[in-house]
């Protein structure tokens, strides 16, 4: 609506005034890809020089079996050809599972080509290990580890076999220790409600763990949550009051002193 008046402001200029400020996109032939957008035109401050120019959002997609692999985003300053600013993402997959294996940021040849890497249970499809750019080859502490619940069989003694959880995240790790001096990362582990609503979440770290409980009514919301620890103070029991007309929550309060 904002773009609608600043358009009609200009009198007879308005149709030209119209077009510099819609969005434009464009699809693949079979309407299923968005394969290109452009914002509205408006000042803009250009990093490569520090130049106001007008100039538009623009976004360019490549796809691969209706995935997105490539991204480009950028402005495209009245005037010139190039996409001034330019960012680049791409993204690899797992074409059989369909889901992404490694996001890369900032993917140029002179880029940092920061790559995440995403690993999955063949079987299930589930996400077993997320590993940041800091090591995409995992094996330590900034690589995370997920074990989900089985119906039928489990290996993991934190995770034991649960039909009713089948699926949902059991326990999330790191994939190797901090390294040094520094002391044991947590490992947290989760149980659930017949809703799969998580009701504990514990994070152990050696002898010492802290567990979240929560607690819910009968249509799904929170009611509760507290924080125990074994070692420190954990945090009081906060409860949450929720409008009989509404069902919006209207009041928080501690329900009781920490434990």
């Amino acid at each position: 609506m904002a773009n609608r008046a600043r358009a009609l402001g200009v009198g007879g200029a308005s149709a030209t005034r119209s077009r510099e400020l819609d969005t434009q996109r464009s699809y693949s032939s079979d309407g299923l890809d968005l394969l290109e957008e452009l914002g509205p035109q408006h000042e803009s401050q250009r990093s490569s020089d520090e130049q106001r120019v007008q100039a538009r959002a623009r976004t360019v997609t490549v796809y691969d079996q209706h995935l997105p692999t490539t991204v480009r985003t950028g402005a495209q300053v009245w005037g010139e050809e190039a996409m001034a600013d330019e960012r680049v993402s791409k993204t690899e997959y797992d074409f059989t599972l369909r889901k992404p294996t490694a996001q890369i940021t900032d993917a140029t040849s002179s880029g940092a080509n920061l790559r995440k890497v995403m690993r999955y249970d063949p079987a299930t499809g589930l996400e077993i290990e997320s590993r940041m750019p800091r090591n995409p080859g995992g094996g330590d502490a900034s690589a995370t580890k997920t074990v989900h619940y089985s119906a039928t069989t489990s290996s993991d003694p934190d995770c034991p076999v649960r039909r009713h959880w089948a699926g949902l995240p059991c326990k999330t790790e790191p994939a190797g220790p901090a390294g040094g001096s520094l002391p044991a990362l947590p490992k947290t582990t989760f149980a659930y409600n017949r809703f799969n609503q998580v009701t504990t979440e514990t994070e152990r770290a050696g002898t010492d763990n802290r567990t979240t409980t929560t607690t819910y009514d009968a249509a799904g919301r929170k009611l509760t949550e507290g924080v125990s620890s074994t070692k420190g103070t954990g945090l009081p029991v906060a409860s949450t009051t929720y409008s009989s007309s509404s069902g919006k929550p209207v009041k928080l309060h501690p329900a009781s002193s920490p434990r």
